[in-house]
């Protein structure tokens, strides 16, 4: 863990670090729940998320250590019935999402790092006023969005379950890790896209 902290706030993460994903953002009160598959081994629980004056809150003390053990429990991971791939730089949902609970199976199919980030629009709001509150922050401006999870960074061939509950309205899926050739976040190289959920048909 001493050797992880000394690269929290670098470019670039080092090369021993895997990105297993997560939970990703979440508004203040609110839960999200998700279920991943981890192997025994030594992890970091971290939120990069900034505080008022631009400083990430890890930098504050929000990192923790978690030792995953080598003996298995009996837990199976949830049966999917909606597959989100992710790749360079598209969100492919093959159906679309319905009203309700679902087991969102996450898969990272693109050879870099991904993140999807699920974001519920405030009425009236789109995702040109998502990115224009990420690029010019404000103490004043509300946010356009309510922020609901999704997974954070995880690397290219592994697989994330969100477990979720979507009310009718327009989302938001987005990708804020920096590119790894031009370093621009990837929601720039257009990894954003707005969604409908609605009530299923008869």
């Amino acid at each position: 863990m001493a050797d992880f902290q000394r690269t929290l706030g670098t470019p670039a993460a080092a090369p021993w670090v895997n990105d297993v994903g997560g939970i990703g953002t979440i508004s203040p009160g609110d839960t999200a729940m998700n279920v991943v598959d981890l192997a025994p081994g030594l992890y970091a629980m971290l939120c990069d998320m900034e505080d008022a004056h631009g400083t990430p809150h890890m930098m504050e003390g929000m990192v923790r250590a978690l030792t995953v053990s080598d003996r298995r429990n009996t837990a199976v991971m949830p049966t999917a019935d909606v597959a989100l791939e992710l790749s360079d730089y598209s969100f492919t949902l093959p159906v679309p999402l319905s009203v309700g609970a679902h087991v969102i199976e996450v898969h990272n199919a693109g050879p870099q790092t991904h993140m999807v980030l699920l974001w519920r629009l405030h009425q009236g709001k789109s995702t040109a006023d998502v990115v224009h509150w990420m690029e010019t922050p404000s103490d004043t401006e509300p946010a356009p969005v309510t922020l609901m999870g999704g997974t954070p960074d995880l690397a290219a061939g592994r697989k994330v379950q969100l477990l979720v509950s979507l009310a009718p309205g327009q989302y938001v899926l987005i990708c804020l890790v920096d590119d790894t050739h031009d370093h621009k976040p990837h929601y720039a190289h257009g990894m954003v896209r707005q969604i409908a959920v609605e009530a299923a048909g008869p």
